[in-house]
């Protein structure tokens, strides 16, 4: 039977909702449906069905012809041999960790620093077509909980005959301090995406700086949608300047259903409710992978996914306290590589913070891989 053995090397630490059993690690029952839709996908491209002799049960005319929801792909992938494998509580200040809340049991880490993936299949060129992708693969997917954010950030051992260097669109590094254990570093490597995340998104409240996604509103004219529930549930002055379309732009970075509003006086609770009831969540489309370079380099890739038709489009009932009938649309169509080129391309005047804003794009120094 034909088999595969690739080595994987650990980059980060994975959120692990078994944590407590020796050896907890990647998963086969997680990698192997994500591997097979990312199979299917680039066997299917350009309208090709030769993806279907592959799935399990595949006979010509009968019973799996890849019409069902049933396309798991006939092959079998075991994990072996973590070794070095750690686990370890996250504290609830941890950086891009949502605190454990009233959930039974705290969620830990688990970090091992090589495995073994052992893939087996009677039809050699699925084999072979595994072989080819699987570097590609694991650039473009985490595992465990928080996976889009870096944790449980695994790739092919430099050592392993297959490895090959990936990468996603853009990158920037992030330098750690000395003799730190795996998880320390790692720290380091989460408190700078968390900065940099935030800088796009939220901003960063301890300098007042204002989020990047709200300075590519206002050059877009697109009146900035914390702005337009300010002045429509907390008395804030309606500002003009010109002709601006009211749009819900910050959840393009992840739908965030119910905030509070802490800092209004008084306090808030903002709810966003899709009208049509179809859209309950939706993840942030960008991802970043953190690779380790050496024991003080990380190199931290990330790029945005395109957004779900599903989401372009969708209309929010907007509440303070469940009370209100504000309603904001996400935009019809939103290219992520247009914001990041925008922030990261131009100097944008930010007024008394342009010198954070400055700092930002030094330390980052962000790097296109797409030319």
């Amino acid at each position: 039977m034909p088999r595969l053995n690739v080595k994987l090397k650990q980059h980060t630490p994975m959120i692990h909702f078994q944590a407590e059993q020796k050896g907890a690690t990647l998963r086969a029952t997680e990698l192997k449906p994500k591997l097979d839709k990312f199979l299917i996908d680039k066997m299917s491209a350009n309208g090709s069905d030769s993806y279907k002799k592959y799935l399990i049960g595949y006979k010509e005319g009968n019973k799996n012809d890849g019409s069902s929801d049933i396309m798991s792909l006939n092959y079998k992938v075991r994990v072996l041999n973590p070794i070095s494998w750690t686990r370890e509580k996250i504290d609830d200040k941890y950086p891009l960790f949502f605190a454990n809340m009233g959930e039974g049991k705290d969620k830990e880490f688990t970090f091992c620093k090589e495995l073994t993936l052992e893939f087996f299949s009677l039809k050699s060129d699925l084999i072979e077509n595994i072989r080819d992708n699987l570097a590609q693969f694991l650039m473009y997917n985490n595992f465990g909980t928080r996976q889009s954010k870096g944790f449980g950030s695994f790739y092919i051992d430099p050592s392993d005959d297959l490895y090959e260097e990936k990468k996603l669109r853009y990158q920037f590094d992030v330098s750690v301090g000395k003799g730190l254990d795996e998880l320390d570093s790692s720290r380091k490597v989460f408190e700078e995406i968390e900065v940099f995340y935030n800088s796009m998104r939220k901003g960063l409240n301890y300098n007042k700086f204002d989020p990047m996604i709200k300075k590519y509103c206002d050059f877009k004219k697109i009146k900035w949608d914390k702005q337009v529930i300010k002045e429509r549930y907390f008395n804030e002055k309606k500002k003009h300047g010109y002709n601006e379309e009211n749009l819900l732009m910050k959840d393009l970075f992840g739908l965030s259903v119910e905030e509070k509003w802490i800092n209004q006086k008084p306090r808030g609770k903002i709810s966003k409710e899709d009208v049509n009831e179809n859209v309950t969540r939706f993840k942030s489309p960008i991802l970043f992978k953190p690779i380790k370079l050496s024991a003080k380099k990380y190199r931290v890739y990330f790029e945005a996914f395109e957004i779900n038709k599903g989401f372009l489009g969708t209309e929010f009932k907007i509440k303070n306290w469940g009370k209100g009938d504000l309603r904001l649309k996400i935009p019809e169509e939103f290219d992520f590589n247009d914001f990041f080129d925008y922030i990261f391309n131009n100097d944008i005047n930010y007024g008394d913070a342009t010198g954070v804003y400055k700092k930002i794009k030094d330390n980052y120094k962000i790097g296109d891989n797409n030319g």
